[in-house]
């Protein structure tokens, strides 16, 4: 789910947030779209203004951090990643790595279509 602003007003006002973890997944606008295929081709820019919003919000309480799946489309844009989220001034990152259920080898080499 895309963080929008009403929900950034919600944060604002409330004292209960202890913690926001927000699913990045990418670094790059085109990576985002290939992962998350929305429908609104700007989300990823949208996203990041958002998070922006965030982190800059005056005596915030709660601790903002991003999320990133690693899986074949995005484990290249891991360090740029990380030097995203230090400009985007957040607190934590996490990587995660993708998991199937059917214990898929899915770090072999894919065709690019």
């Amino acid at each position: 789910m895309l963080v929008k602003e009403n929900f950034i007003k919600k944060v604002k006002r409330s004292k209960y947030f202890k913690w926001i973890r927000i699913s990045v997944n990418s670094a790059t606008k085109e990576t985002y779209n290939k992962f998350h295929k929305p429908l609104n081709p700007n989300n990823f820019e949208i996203l990041i203004n958002n998070i922006k919003k965030l982190s800059n919000i005056k005596n915030r309480k709660f601790i903002l951090d991003l999320n990133y799946i690693v899986a074949p489309e995005n484990y290249n844009e891991m360090i740029k990643f990380v030097e995203l989220s230090k400009k985007l001034k957040v607190d934590n990152i996490r990587f995660t790595s993708v998991y199937t259920n059917k214990k898929e080898k899915i770090f072999l080499p894919f065709k690019k279509t």
